[in-house]
């Protein structure tokens, strides 16, 4: 069973319903300043675990995206995360 981390709608198929699947991503973690690592979820994707920096040579000034890691087992309940083919995702 898939915790609230790591569900989709693949593990929770009762989420089909559009306003049940929601996009988000959160901070993670601690870093230092200018740097941030957040666990994204988004429908019909695999969880994902980005690595941000603050641009403040950028106009407007604003977080980019610098990596991302596909975990192959949810950090927060362990579970193995094979519902998606990762080898689509994993150079994205």
């Amino acid at each position: 069973m898939s915790c609230k981390f790591c569900g989709n709608n693949r593990t929770n198929p009762e989420w089909e319903l559009d306003e049940e699947q929601v996009s988000y991503a959160m901070t993670i973690g601690a870093s230092e300043n200018g740097y941030r690592v957040m666990y994204n979820k988004v429908p019909y994707r695999p969880l994902e675990i980005i690595f941000d920096v603050w641009r403040e040579n950028l106009n407007p000034t604003q977080w980019v995206q610098v990596g991302s890691y596909f975990p192959k087992y949810c950090p927060e309940c362990g579970r193995k995360i094979d519902e998606y083919d990762r080898s689509k995702f994993d150079n994205v």
